[in-house]
């Protein structure tokens, strides 16, 4: 059994990051067909993408159109609502310039739907620019024809390791 350390825990990322890698691209994405024609995975990619859009156009009432009015985020930090996030680029507070997402992985469990990617963006918060390269999970909930997120659990991308 590996023990809890940073050493080991890198090596088992490191060896999880492989083994993704040798397999493909979205080694798990689900081949569900939708009524339409498209995959799930090809309706969650598209979802995320006008999502994304909605972001860069720093347009809180586009973004929320995405959401659970209950919608959080969790991250290093805890849990904050997707309100308070709403809130701060309808201020300004928070803007991006840039924002992409390779879905990675969709499981669907009725009318639950889990959605793995890995997700850049660029922007600016209290003026400050950040650069960000994060997994997210989202957790979406079907609301009649709609799919909205109901929790986005945020992971920053390790830094990549030397090769020894």
């Amino acid at each position: 059994m590996i023990g809890h350390s940073p050493t080991n825990e890198a090596a088992v990322s490191g060896l999880v990051g492989q083994t993704i890698a040798a397999i493909g691209k979205r080694p798990y994405a689900s081949g569900m067909t939708e009524s339409n024609g498209s995959t799930t995975f090809d309706v969650f990619s598209a979802l995320i993408a006008d999502w994304n859009q909605a972001v860069v156009a720093n347009d809180p009432d586009a973004i929320d159109a995405f959401a659970e009015p209950d919608w959080v985020f969790v991250g290093e930090n805890g849990i904050f609502p997707g309100e308070q996030f709403l809130e701060a680029v309808g201020t300004g507070q928070v803007s991006h310039e840039f924002m992409t997402s390779e879905v990675h992985d969709v499981r669907v469990y009725g009318d639950v739907a889990i959605v793995i990617a890995r997700v850049r963006n660029r922007g600016e918060f209290g003026g400050n620019p950040f650069t960000l390269d994060e997994w997210s999970t989202d957790v979406f909930v079907r609301r009649g024809d709609r799919w909205r997120c109901s929790v986005t659990h945020l992971t920053s991308v390790a830094a990549a390791t030397p090769a020894t």
